[in-house]
C-alpha cells in the first residue's frame, strides 16, 4: 500500500460503517435488540438436591432420568437444561446441593405449571423422603425481566463521562485536533457497536448496549491516547517536523500497530478468560465484550489514522496561515513605525 494511501481509502469505510448503522437503526426500530438473555420469555423448573442423593449410587442419573419422564409425559417442551453445581468461594471446589434447571416456555398457564411441578414431585418422591436437600421449584421470569436495567445505565453513564475527561486530557495535551479526531473515532464506535449487537442479534440483558457502546468508546480513546503520544514524539524531531500530515501520520501507524494490536488483545483475552470463568449468566455479559474491543482496534488502525490526516492537514494550514498574518501585520506595524 501507497504510504499516502491511508486516507483514501476514508469514503470506503465510512460507507461500511453506515451501510451498519442504517442496518442496525433499521432493526433496532423493528425488532429492538435481542433481549433473550434477560429470560423474559421463560419459566423454569428447578430439582435441587444434596449430598445423600449424590452419594448414592447412580443417584444423579437417576433422579435426572426421572425429572425427564415427568416432564415429558406431562407434554411440556424443555428449551434447555442444565445442572449447576455450586462452587465455594474460599478453595473452589464444588459443594453442595445441585441444581438441575430446565427452561420452559413462557406460555405455559399457572394452572399448567403448578400440574407439572406436582408431576415432577411425585415422579421425585422417594428421593425427596431421604433428601432433607431436596426440592423442586417453579419460576416464572416474565416478570422479573430488565432486573440490571439500572445498574447497566449507571455503567454506561459512569464510563461516558471517562471517556469525556479523556478527550479533554488529549485536547489539552495534544491539542484541538487530536482531541476532535478522538471524539469523532469514539462517537464512530459507539454507534457502530450497538448497531452490529442489532444486526447480528446478540443475546445481551437490558441496557446492555449501551455498556458496549460506552465501553467501545473508552477503548477507543485509549488506543487514540497510545497513537496522540506518538505522533507528539514525531512532531517534536525536527527530520519529520516539517512533513506532510499524511507522511506523519502514516509512519506513526506502522511504528504504533504493535502496541496497539497487543493492548487490544490483552483485553480481549481478558473478557474470554473472565467469560470461561464467570457463572453461566455472566458469562452472557463478558463473551460479547470482544465486540467493544475488536471494532476499536480497526478504527484506530484504519479509520481514525485516515480521519486525522484530514484534520491535521487542516490545523497545519490554518497555522500557517495564522502565522503568515501574524508577519504582515507585524511588518504593516514596522513600516509605520518608521515613517
Amino acid at each position: 500500500m501507497n504510504k499516502r494511501s491511508i486516507n483514501k481509502l476514508l469514503p470506503v469505510w465510512l460507507a461500511i460503517s453506515a451501510v451498519f448503522i442504517i442496518a442496525g437503526i433499521i432493526l433496532m426500530c423493528l425488532l429492538d435488540f435481542n433481549y433473550s438473555a434477560e429470560n423474559g420469555n421463560k419459566s423454569t423448573v428447578e430439582v435441587e438436591y444434596g449430598v445423600i442423593t449424590l452419594n448414592t449410587e447412580n443417584g444423579a442419573e437417576q433422579i435426572e432420568d426421572a425429572c425427564d419422564k415427568a416432564i415429558k409425559a406431562a407434554g411440556v417442551s424443555v428449551l434447555n437444561k442444565t445442572r449447576q453445581e455450586q462452587v465455594d468461594s474460599s478453595s473452589f471446589d464444588k459443594t453442595v446441593p445441585v441444581k438441575i434447571v430446565y427452561e420452559i416456555g413462557a406460555d405455559l398457564s399457572a394452572e399448567k405449571l403448578a400440574s407439572l411441578k406436582d408431576a415432577v414431585v411425585n415422579a421425585t418422591a422417594s428421593f425427596a423422603e431421604n433428601d432433607s436437600d431436596f426440592a423442586v421449584t417453579v419460576h416464572n421470569y416474565e416478570i422479573q425481566t430488565r432486573v440490571y436495567g439500572e445498574s447497566y445505565w449507571r455503567g454506561a453513564l459512569a464510563i461516558g463521562v471517562a471517556v469525556f475527561v479523556a478527550l479533554v486530557y488529549i485536547g489539552v495535551r495534544f491539542g484541538v485536533g487530536c482531541a476532535l479526531t478522538g471524539l469523532t473515532v469514539c462517537a464512530h464506535d459507539a454507534v457502530l457497536t450497538a448497531a452490529l449487537f442489532a444486526v447480528f442479534r446478540i443475546p445481551v440483558y437490558f441496557y446492555a448496549p449501551l455498556v458496549y457502546a460506552a465501553l467501545a468508546a473508552l477503548v477507543s480513546v485509549i488506543l487514540w491516547l497510545l497513537q496522540c503520544m506518538k505522533l507528539k514524539e514525531t512532531v517534536k524531531n525536527p527530520e519529520f517536523a516539517t512533513n506532510p500530515a499524511d507522511e506523519i501520520i502514516n509512519k506513526v501507524r506502522r511504528e504504533n500497530w504493535l502496541l496497539t494490536v497487543c493492548f487490544a488483545g490483552a483485553l480481549a483475552v481478558v473478557a474470554i478468560v473472565a467469560g470461561a470463568l464467570a457463572t453461566p449468566l455472566s458469562r452472557l455479559f463478558f463473551f460479547p465484550l470482544i465486540v467493544p474491543v475488536a471494532l476499536p482496534l480497526y478504527s484506530s488502525l484504519v479509520v481514525g489514522p485516515a480521519i486525522h490526516v484530514h484534520v491535521k492537514t487542516a490545523f497545519d494550514k490554518w497555522k500557517e496561515s495564522h502565522g503568515k498574518n501574524k508577519s504582515k501585520k507585524k511588518t504593516v506595524k514596522a513600516v509605520e513605525t518608521e515613517s
